[in-house]
């Protein structure tokens, strides 16, 4: 079996005014083990999809949640922050939004909605979509393009464009005064500032033959594979068969700013998935193990590789941007 392992976010540099990239912080011993001992070559083509946003992001993800067909939008709820200079895109997570938040917001703006023939489906708190019947003629940025940036100089383009634009301010003076934006005001909490739109169009990319786990819904629905829950059973010693496993979750958190969640998760990668992968690879039950951590490179990693014991672990720091 080969398992290729996609985590973007995990060793992707960032810009100077960013300052120290947290993986100086991470222990990672077995991700160190591993860098040290692969061979590094740049990225594949067809690699592409499970690192960047994907073209038709918002019909995939509709279905891999089995909505209905239509044509699709990515509609996230998003917290703004404003100030002299403009009005900045914080993105979602901090939101935590409850399962009875989403439900009264999603109402509120379906009422709203329906008189333009759309309709909003919240499968998740975070993850939201827009349906509607026509062709949707609008080029927009992917949210995860413009976290903390100005949205000023990403507001969509296209035919459509007025329109959209129109209806994105309407929905968020109604999210302005919804209860539910009232009630978190009043307890000093984040409130949903609007819907950032994209993700339109239609996939395009072939999908890999092989089985896919991934806890972004756009993947899933492009490779026809299971929920990231789904391969634990990987890490147990259930390797057969080629897999790819991706998560787009340190992504968001470095994205996000949230250096403690970020740091968690690349702590639990390391000590639950990284340390079996490797121990099944010395143990013969993984032919090749492949990383790619979104600094440009794989790494690829067979068991007679483990033997190369002159190449001594890095800092991995040392891994960041294209090094190789």
């Amino acid at each position: 079996m080969n398992l290729t392992i996609y985590l973007p976010g995990l060793l992707e540099a960032r810009g100077a005014s960013a300052g120290e990239h947290p993986i100086a912080h991470a222990a990672a011993l077995q991700l160190r083990r591993f860098l040290a001992k692969a061979s590094s070559t740049p990225l594949d083509p067809g690699d592409a999809g499970f690192m960047q946003p994907l073209p038709g992001a918002a019909g995939l993800a509709a279905k891999a949640h089995g909505l209905p067909a239509g044509h699709w939008l990515c509609a996230s709820p998003v917290e703004l922050s404003a100030d002299h200079r403009g009005i900045y895109l914080l993105g979602n997570e901090s939101l935590a939004l409850s399962d009875v938040e989403v439900a009264a917001l999603a109402a509120s703006l379906n009422a709203f909605l329906a008189e333009d023939g759309l309709q909003l489906y919240a499968p998740e708190a975070h993850h939201w979509y827009l349906r509607g019947d026509a062709p949707i003629a609008l080029e927009t940025t992917p949210l995860a393009q413009v976290l903390g940036k100005d949205i000023a100089a990403y507001q969509p383009g296209g035919a459509d464009a007025r329109h959209w634009q129109r209806l994105a301010t309407e929905l968020a003076m109604l999210l302005h005064g919804h209860p539910v934006n009232e009630a978190r005001r009043a307890d000093g909490r984040a409130t949903v500032a609007g819907l950032w739109l994209w993700g339109e169009g239609e996939g395009s990319l072939p999908a890999p033959a092989r089985a896919v786990y991934s806890d972004e819904a756009a993947v899933r629905g492009w490779t026809g594979g299971a929920v990231l829950s789904e391969a634990e059973g990987l890490w147990r010693g259930g390797f057969a068969g080629d897999a790819a496993v991706h998560s787009a979750a340190l992504a968001r958190a470095m994205r996000e700013g949230d250096v403690a969640v970020w740091l968690a998760r690349v702590a639990e990668w390391d000590a639950l998935r990284f340390g079996p992968a490797l121990a099944a690879l010395a143990q013969g039950r993984l032919a090749e193990l492949r990383l790619l951590p979104g600094n440009g490179r794989q790494y690829r990693l067979r068991s007679s590789d483990l033997r190369k014991f002159w190449r001594r672990p890095k800092p991995l720091t040392h891994y960041l941007g294209d090094a190789s």
